[in-house]
């Protein structure tokens, strides 16, 4: 008998057969596919860096004197969630702007900027978030020698202002 191998081929002889992925000598899929360079390095390519927000957005739903903030613009009329809601604000100078307004955000475009200036308002650079490294947290140390107790209480306030965590005993 062929104990249920056939009689001929490659796949009745002793051994392993094929590799995985092999095709009988056709192109196999994996090689007629093309490579996709970006995706490689983690798909960074193609995130956003930013909440962007254009001048016509702000000419339409702020008022003359307003102050304009993430937070703001989020109540306001821009939905931002998941991912998202973690970046900063970036100001970009689409559309034309003739109210003053008090612009606070991370970045600014060039003319966004001079736009925003020329209606009478002002457009403050606020920092943003401080990427961890190593050196920069024994910075902060050396600076602070109670850092991680202060970062941890802010991060329990924090906490506990959302509605989440031990709320402290009333004695």
């Amino acid at each position: 008998g062929t104990c249920g191998f056939g009689n001929r081929g490659q796949k009745s002889r002793s051994g392993p057969g094929v590799r995985p992925g092999f095709e009988g000598g056709q192109t196999p899929l994996y090689r007629r596919l093309p490579k996709l360079r970006g995706i490689a390095g983690g798909m960074g390519k193609g995130l956003p860096d930013f909440v962007v927000v254009n001048l016509c957005d702000l000419e339409k739903n702020f008022e003359a004197g307003e102050e304009v903030t993430l937070a703001a613009v989020q109540e306001k009329f821009l939905s931002v969630s998941g991912r998202d809601a973690k970046l900063p604000l970036k100001v970009l100078g689409t559309g034309e702007l003739t109210k003053a307004l008090t612009v606070k955000a991370v970045a600014f475009s060039e003319s966004a900027k001079a736009k925003i200036e020329a209606a009478g308002g002002t457009a403050e650079e606020i920092p943003g978030r401080i990427k961890w490294t190593r050196k920069a947290y024994n910075a902060a140390k050396a600076e602070n020698p109670n850092y991680d107790e202060d970062k941890l209480k802010a991060k329990v306030a924090k906490l506990q202002a959302k509605g989440r965590g031990k709320k402290a005993k009333s004695a």
